[in-house]
């Protein structure tokens, strides 16, 4: 119990708080010393967050792995200490299955990457992000060792067909180890539902949520379990979506790294089957895409406009939390307008716009995809689609329930244009909820943002399909991938 009401007090007017733009580098172990608990402090010394249960030498023989994943289960070992049995905390891994092989994926603590020999880039990335992979057996003997009850995967429980690179190659885009926003727990989840079917995937850590949300609280007070590395270190990945501009942390006039040639005001082809263009159709596909009947991406083309990115850059500082997503958006025939120009409060449709008036994003490529050339008809095999993929300065965000109840079936709820016009030209239906940059819809698969500077405008992907794969308002209502919350 002591343990418990000394974390509470870290929550309290004693402890450190850390003024704005200011790192303070103290560890839970430091703040126990200087509050006199001299055995807490001990028990809290990094070693404790940094365990992990294999060696971290399998990473070569796994990406060169040719065999497709065919199991995957998610095991748990707890961990030692104070840390382990009074607050029940335990350390995840995923057990993956290729051909005859079987290695063990982690997130745990970064190491220098000397310890792995000067070899790959790949290595030296996982290296520096905390990301470790073994072989099964170092782990599979322990004392303790336990699996999640119900979390395996195999034959129609899983997703496409990948193999160990594909899913190594996806953790590694989720960007460096931290304590409360990219732990063990969520390397598991992001592996674990990179590998599942759409029905399998899980919406939330099922594993210590509570701490870890402890975590990440303990982290805006400037103390850091992970040990004496600072919490601060670069924007997290909020979206499992790939990303080119959002680990662009300084958030200067520079380009970001994805950009090529001297083009800096319009859209550039990605390579087919580069990294870039693997991860974007990896991610759409995880999103809702492999729904929808034939998809098939066409053209992928990134935006490389540097003054829209100062402008979006600009308002992006002034966000609650500074909570950036990356999410899809369908303008239908405004397409090449938007493209080219980026969003204006102009294009908000008065007409019916269920949360008012501002620029609708969703995570799950299936509600987008309805709207892409109008709800009527879909076009045929040979016709091609078009959505953005934008990113959004989502800040902090509230819950807004509609402005009419929603009528099964009817996404406008019975009311005339009219009726809508008047409600739309409010000013609550106009802004965000006070205190917030966004809302999100009532079913929690819609972004609502009311700004046109919190967009950029990323890439426009063009692709085709034969068919939708279902009405938001009717089979699909309920069942879309949520829009992620705040963490």
């Amino acid at each position: 119990m002591a343990a418990l009401r000394f974390a509470a007090q870290c929550f309290t007017a004693d402890s450190p708080h850390r003024p704005s733009g200011i790192i303070i580098k103290k560890t839970a172990s430091d703040v126990a010393a200087a509050h006199g608990h001299k055995e807490l402090a001990e028990e809290l010394k990094p070693k404790v967050l940094e365990t992990r249960g294999g060696t971290g030498a399998a990473f070569a023989k796994a990406w060169d792995c040719k065999d497709m994943v065919t199991e995957v289960s998610w095991w748990m070992l707890p961990l030692p200490g104070v840390v382990g049995s009074c607050f029940g905390t335990v350390h995840s891994m995923l057990k993956i299955r290729a051909g005859e092989k079987s290695f063990l994926i982690e997130g745990a603590f970064p190491e220098r990457v000397k310890r792995y020999g000067e070899t790959t880039e790949e290595i030296k990335q996982a290296a520096k992000n905390g990301l470790f992979v073994s072989e099964w057996s170092d782990v599979e003997n322990a004392d303790n060792l336990r699996d999640l009850h119900g979390k395996q995967l195999w034959g129609d429980h899983l997703g496409n067909a990948i193999t160990t690179r594909d899913l190594i190659r996806h953790l590694l885009r989720k960007g460096l180890y931290n304590t409360g926003r990219n732990n063990c727990h969520h390397t598991a989840f992001h592996g674990y539902n990179f590998c599942a079917a759409t029905k399998e995937q899980l919406r939330s850590l099922p594993v210590n949520y509570a701490q870890t949300k402890l975590a990440w609280g303990l982290s805006l007070v400037g103390i850091d379990l992970a040990g004496s590395r600072s919490c601060g270190q670069a924007i997290p990945l909020a979206s499992p979506l790939y990303t080119g501009i959002s680990r662009d942390k300084n958030f200067t006039g520079d380009v970001p790294p994805t950009w090529i040639g001297e083009t800096h005001d319009g859209f550039v082809d990605v390579a087919r089957h580069s990294d870039e263009w693997l991860g974007i159709e990896t991610s759409l596909r995880e999103n809702g895409g492999a729904e929808i009947p034939d998809f098939h991406i066409e053209r992928i083309q990134r935006n490389q406009n540097l003054e829209m990115l100062k402008d979006f850059r600009t308002e992006f500082r002034k966000v609650h939390g500074q909570r950036q997503l990356q999410l899809l958006h369908a303008p239908g025939a405004a397409h090449d307008l938007v493209a080219e120009r980026g969003f204006a409060k102009a294009y908000a449709n008065m007409n019916f716009n269920a949360y008012g008036a501002g620029f609708y994003f969703a995570q799950d490529l299936r509600l987008p995809d309805f709207f892409a050339t109008g709800r009527e008809n879909h076009p045929g095999p040979s016709e091609a689609r078009l959505v953005l993929l934008c990113c959004v300065a989502a800040g902090k965000s509230a819950i807004k329930q509609r402005i009419f109840p929603f009528v099964p079936g009817d996404p406008k709820s019975g009311r005339p244009v009219g009726e809508w016009q008047a409600e739309l030209a409010k000013p609550e239906n106009r802004k965000a909820p006070d205190g917030c940059q966004s809302c999100i819809s009532d079913t929690n698969d819609e972004l609502i943002v009311y700004e046109a500077n919190q967009i950029y405008v990323e890439y426009s992907i063009r692709y085709t399909s034969s068919a939708f794969a279902g009405n938001p308002y009717d089979n699909l209502r309920g069942s879309l991938k949520e829009i992620p919350q705040e963490t």
